[in-house]
């Protein structure tokens, strides 16, 4: 529902997979994500923010696990990108996977459980679908659980507990 030339951006791609969608009115984050994943097509679904982006070669590195499809959750190191403003230069900061990482699981449910003693402060801690891809079979297992893949006004933390309380690790 913008009126900042989107929809014009996005159908200047020639590119199938790539859909615009128009709510007709403005919605809430989460009821925006709502409308979002109820017309997904993927077997993951992750969501990217108006305010960040995917580093060129990501989804290349990404894809090999996506079509694997074995994983409930597929997640990465959190990078945190901070904007140019008032003359200081655009700046990246966080954790790098490298070349050379191991993939391996991590135990959600300990992660969400530490982060819930801590008062959520570290719920960053806790893989979310905003940085994370989940599989769709997960998102209908929220959905089926919780009545809706999202809650509250911070529908990515809520997604992320809510994974922690399904999966096994």
């Amino acid at each position: 529902c913008s009126g900042d030339g989107t929809r014009e951006a996005v159908l200047g791609f020639d590119d199938d997979r790539l859909v615009y969608l128009d709510t007709g009115e403005r919605l809430s984050m989460t009821d925006n994500w709502k409308f979002a994943i109820g017309r997904a097509r993927g077997d993951y679904v992750l969501f990217v923010g108006d305010d960040d982006a995917i580093l060129p070669g990501a989804l290349d590195r990404l894809e090999p696990w996506l079509a694997a499809g074995r994983a409930s959750i597929l997640t990465w190191p959190l990078m945190f990108y901070r904007w140019p403003m008032d003359g200081a230069p655009a700046r990246a900061s966080g954790a790098s996977a490298g070349a050379g990482s191991v993939a391996g699981a991590i135990d959600m449910r300990r992660r969400a459980g530490c982060a819930m003693r801590m008062g959520s402060w570290r719920h960053y801690e806790v893989p979310t679908i905003y940085h994370s891809a989940f599989h769709r079979s997960l998102v209908d297992a929220i959905r089926d659980r919780a009545g809706r893949v999202f809650h509250t006004m911070a529908p990515d933390v809520f997604a992320g507990f809510a994974a922690a309380a399904i999966t096994a690790s």
